[in-house]
């Protein structure tokens, strides 16, 4: 099993099967981190829009905390984390320096009629582009 897991989430409520995905991998202690990007507008900064940008972390922060409410029980240790930047960069960028062992997110599922549709996505981009090893979840 995982001993170190991020799942990067976003705010719909398709995160919850990646959330218990990652619960059912993880080793007995290990570590789940939840991680919310919140993608900064193009040509500003975090600090342009401060208030506008924490309001959106606080609201994130708030349902992680329920995600993982349900998970109470669980032998893994959870933690919920929020991050500023553009949102594939920053689900590496994390992964990366913290040395995650396993990527478990969401994504959407491949229609055969297009099945080049969705390329580009951000689940597809951390798959291809991540270090460690990608779970996507449908």
């Amino acid at each position: 099993m995982y001993r170190s897991i991020l799942v990067p989430v976003d705010r719909s409520q398709r995160a919850a099967g990646a959330v218990q995905a990652a619960f059912g991998l993880a080793a007995a202690g290990g570590r789940i981190t939840l991680l919310h990007v919140v993608e900064i507008i193009k040509d500003t900064s975090y600090e342009d829009y401060r208030d506008f940008y924490d309001s959106l972390a606080a609201q994130a922060r708030s349902e992680m905390d329920a995600l993982l409410g349900a998970h109470a029980e669980a032998a893994a240790q959870a933690e919920v984390e929020v991050a500023f930047g553009r949102r594939v960069a920053e689900i590496l960028r994390v992964a990366h320096e913290r040395g995650f062992d396993l990527i478990v997110l969401q994504s959407h599922r491949i229609d055969p009629e297009e099945p080049t549709r969705g390329w580009g996505t951000i689940s597809h981009r951390v798959g291809i582009l991540a270090n460690c090893p990608v779970l996507l979840v449908k």
